[in-house]
């Protein structure tokens, strides 16, 4: 199910000219959709950046669904998945480059998912690591998006 075209606004955008405000209100929607997740709800996220080309191109519509524990579909090496990346707590919706398990303090094993980007060309960048409960969310589906000419270093070829 799709959101009205009212919702389909990036209302982070406007503060893009003052950073701390643009953080500040990109966590705030970053915790909405943790929240939805977590609910079980699927959630619609224009993605903006060119950091998952050609996999997912900024101004596509991605499609998150919630990531449920216990037995089920494993997150796996290619995935692309909402997270909220450590060592910083920061979201990120990234491909997950490898998945290693290790032993914590406590002799327990855990999983640990290492997540980055798919830039085309440049310089791969490793965003951080998940374990499973820092996981919300999977992409889906995507939705081309639109072309905004003046930012077509971000943006597929044929815009």
């Amino acid at each position: 199910e799709q959101a009205p075209t009212e919702y389909d606004y990036d209302w982070t955008a406007r503060y893009w000219d003052n950073i701390c405000k643009w953080r500040w209100y990109t966590r705030k929607m970053y915790d909405m959709f943790r929240e939805q997740l977590l609910r079980g709800r699927t959630v619609q996220h224009r993605s903006n950046g060119g950091s998952l080309a050609p996999l997912v191109w900024s101004g596509d519509t991605s499609f998150l669904a919630p990531i449920r524990a216990g037995p089920g579909r494993d997150v796996e090496t290619g995935d692309i998945v909402f997270c909220l990346a450590q060592p910083y707590d920061r979201y990120f919706v990234h491909l997950v480059w490898r998945v290693e398990e290790e032993i914590t303090d406590y002799d327990v094993l855990v999983t640990k998912y290492i997540i980055g980007n798919n830039d085309l060309g440049a310089k791969r960048l490793e965003n951080g690591w998940c374990h499973r409960h820092h996981l919300c969310g999977i992409l889906t589906k995507t939705q081309r998006g639109v072309c905004v000419p003046e930012r077509k270093d971000i943006y597929r070829e044929d815009c």
